[in-house]
């Protein structure tokens, strides 16, 4: 090699003082006898931690030097073939200097000093040395002397058997310090400690300390690499978004960290939703509400959006596990254990192929994780820079939203002939009045109001309910997000559930009186309507859940309604929200939020120790059975449909737990 491209012997010593702290402190040192350089050193990643003098923070080359030809020694002497002649490294001087396998060194200059055994090659933190112990000495609670126990387990024959043992701390396992900790009940770990003998030692010009400061190291540089990822994957088109935003839209809750991409996933997942709503309703004006939904779907489901992930090369920077230590490896280390794996680099196709990674890099990724960081990132451009970045994001990815711009002004023009509307006029100024907007084409609140059972309808609101559905969705969560920031986000999603649901719609909808106003020519549809706003006036404070028989025509004119008024804005959001949100007030809170009672019966049944279970016993009826000991409760509902009668029997077992409870 010429000498030109030769490292320099500083180099050679960072690089040998690295190799022992890191393979000594994951207790991987014993490997390092003999293996080549180009193992342990990779050109493209590599880096060096180095001391530095606590006075000027310049680098401790003395100590490097010192540690570097320990390592050499280190080395070559894990055998009992090459014994080490630590006493003949020095001059023994005063009587409290002990022989280690480096030379004589004062008992008192052995406090806090890190050593590395070379029957082992472990590190270990002196604390004392045990001046009524020596190699002679028995084992705690074993009946065999220090002599005889490194002789039958490690072939090492101590030749100084009378000098004192040092009391020594193992170095412990690496922690991920980017977990939450968890609550400390008062229960601290013991501290466990070793007796060495000494000459079996190689002291090192290195500090506790140091050794301490090396456990943050792991997590600091997983984190520091997980950063750098995202301000890879985020768009040169925006290097203003943050990269933490970034970071926060690729990790998943399964790695235990102070975030998730879970709230950013909501947000992306409802303007991506709104985002194709709008493009198809606008490119298939012909098509009805039934098409347009079922493409919706294919575009906008997880397979469609984990294809785009892996197309796009997404999928190479998802964070989908806790980060483990123990598989860390960094410049100058050996893998933790390379022969275990049996993985395909890549295999993350489908939940069938999950696995944890590997110390060779290979890991799974779930499915579904791949479509949620999509929908996440696209929740982190629109949160920190607007629609515009998040929808040429969109572009990026493959996302198909383009259409053009001129069937904007071709949806506001008359769908209706206005003498077709001449005798509505009356109904259509106290509705307007009512929704405090008036439209520039009312054909399009006709549109909105009517029912397909309608006599001789041109048009009817389904069209109209598809783009308010897509609308609505994303109005109401953007609203979420930004007025509970931090909000967990499990409760984030119980918000959106029951502020954006059809009985709830259905509530406001006769809460301010817009049923009235609905076009059809169903007698059992009236019957159904004129049922429930006599439920909503006997209960005016019932929750969604409680309101089984909220004729889904209603929820569906407050979304038709909004989809009127924002094609008669010319598609303007902000406009639409200020004329909407007096509909929707108040929304729910968190501390007005009311839970599934399906929900609140399992999570009370698993408190209290009890097994419920539903059933469908009959073609008509569901039940619910509670079962406690050698007891049981039964309740049974033949609401329709079958999901209402879960909450339905959910319900009538919530109340008779509670006269149970209380008669007990």
């Amino acid at each position: 090699m010429p000498d030109s491209l030769t490292p320099s012997r500083p180099v050679k010593a960072a690089k040998a003082y690295q190799e022992l702290l890191l393979n000594g402190a994951f207790n991987r040192l014993a490997r390092c006898s003999g293996s080549p350089q180009e193992i342990l050193w990779n050109k493209s990643q590599a880096f060096l931690l180095l001391p530095v003098h606590d006075d000027n923070d310049s680098i401790d080359w003395t100590s490097v030097h010192a540690t570097a030809g320990v390592y050499r020694t280190l080395c070559s002497n894990f055998s009992p073939s090459s014994p080490i002649d630590g006493d003949g490294v020095g001059e023994k001087t005063h009587a409290d200097m002990l022989c280690t396998a480096n030379g004589y060194v004062h008992s008192s200059a052995l406090q806090d000093m890190v050593v590395a055994t070379v029957h082992n090659g472990r590190l270990f933190c002196v604390t004392g040395v045990l001046e009524n112990f020596t190699a002679a000495s028995l084992l705690p609670k074993r009946g065999f002397t220090y002599i005889d126990y490194y002789k039958d387990k490690y072939q090492r024959t101590l030749r100084l058997p009378d000098q004192p043992l040092l009391k020594a701390k193992p170095t412990h396992a690496f922690h991920n310090l980017l977990i939450r900790p968890k609550e400390d009940h008062g229960s601290r770990q013991e501290e466990s400690f070793v007796e060495l003998p000494p000459e079996l030692c190689l002291c090192l010009e290195i500090k506790s300390g140091l050794i301490r400061s090396l456990y943050f190291v792991p997590s600091f540089l997983h984190q520091f690499t997980s950063t750098v990822c995202a301000i890879q994957l985020r768009s040169p088109l925006w290097p203003w978004i943050p990269a933490a935003k970034i970071l926060e839209a690729i990790t998943s809750k399964k790695c235990h960290e102070e975030f998730s991409y879970e709230s950013l996933e909501l947000l992306g997942d409802s303007f991506l939703k709104y985002v194709v709503t709008q493009k198809l309703f606008l490119v298939y004006d012909k098509k009805h509400e039934g098409q347009l939904s079922a493409r919706r779907s294919r575009a906008t489901c997880n397979a469609a959006l984990h294809q785009l992930a892996k197309s796009s090369g997404i999928a190479e920077y998802i964070r989908d596990e806790e980060f483990n230590p123990s598989n860390w490896t960094g410049p100058g280390m050996l893998t933790s254990d390379s022969s275990k794996c049996r993985h395909q680099q890549g295999s993350y196709e489908n939940e069938e192929n999950y696995f944890s990674s590997c110390a060779n890099g290979h890991r799974g990724i779930r499915r579904k994780a791949l479509a949620d960081v999509v929908e996440a990132l696209i929740g982190a451009y629109l949160a920190t820079s607007g629609p515009p970045s998040a929808m040429e994001l969109m572009k990026q990815l493959g996302i198909d939203i383009e259409f053009d711009i001129g069937l904007l002004a071709s949806a506001r023009q008359a769908s209706l002939p206005a003498e077709s509307f001449q005798h509505l006029q009356a109904s259509l100024e106290s509705l307007e009045h009512k929704l405090q907007y008036k439209f520039q084409n009312r054909s399009l609140l006709v549109e909105a109001i009517t029912h397909a059972s309608q006599p001789n309808c041109l048009l009817c609101y389904q069209r109209l309910e598809f783009l308010g559905d897509g609308v609505l969705d994303f109005l109401v969560s953007r609203h979420l997000f930004e007025t509970h920031p931090g909000l967990p986000p499990g409760t984030l999603t119980d918000l959106r559930s029951a502020a954006v649901n059809n009985k709830w719609f259905a509530r406001l909808v006769v809460r301010h009186g817009l049923h009235q106003h609905l076009q059809h020519g169903s007698v059992e549809l009236d019957c159904e309507i004129r049922k429930f706003v006599q439920n909503v006036k006997e209960k005016p404070d019932a929750s969604c859940f409680e309101d089984l028989s909220a004729p889904k025509v209603l929820g569906d004119l407050l979304e038709s309604i909004t989809g009127a008024i924002f094609v008669d804005t010319n598609f303007d959001l902000e406009k639409l929200w200020r004329v909407v949100l007096p509909l929707l007030s108040p929304l729910v809170t968190p501390g007005t939020l009311r839970f599934h009672p399906v929900r609140i019966l399992m999570e009370l049944c698993a408190r209290q120790g009890m097994k419920v279970s539903f059933f469908r016993t009959e073609a008509t009826t569901t039940e619910v059975r509670v079962t406690f000991g050698e007891e049981s409760l039964v309740e049974t509902s033949q609401e329709k449909p079958r999901k209402s009668a879960k909450i339905d029997a959910a319900l009538k077992m919530l109340a008779s737990l509670q006269v149970s409870s209380g008669n007990s």
